[in-house]
């Protein structure tokens, strides 16, 4: 536990606090585990830790059904379009596989922001 206390005053230095103020803060914050586990998260890993509402079972699905809808692309210019030759078909499953990946870029951007 002390070295990540030292880790994090090193970082609490470089944000500009004093070695003094940023020893006393992490005393005291260290007595409260999940508060120091979740800040030290944020300030050393930068990592943001999982809110209280996200559902494992629900962002599962998610992931699921994203893999379902957007694997399943590639495979129709196989299974749909009648072509007289494989080249043509994998060049058509390429630029669908292209397009879908870039609605799905924007779909996920759009909604994370």
């Amino acid at each position: 536990m002390q070295g990540e206390i030292e880790e994090m005053v090193s970082i609490y230095m470089q944000h500009g606090m004093s070695e003094k103020d940023s020893r006393d803060m992490l005393s005291i914050m260290s007595k409260y585990r999940n508060v120091f586990v979740r800040t030290m998260m944020m300030e050393e890993l930068e990592l943001m830790p999982p809110s209280e509402d996200e559902s494992p079972w629900k962002e599962g699905f998610a992931m699921f059904l994203s893999f379902c809808i957007f694997g399943t692309l590639p495979l129709l210019a196989y299974a749909v379009v009648p072509l007289p030759s494989s080249t043509p078909r994998f060049i058509l499953a390429c630029v669908v596989t292209v397009i879908g990946l870039a609605i799905l870029g924007a779909a996920k951007g759009k909604m994370t922001g």
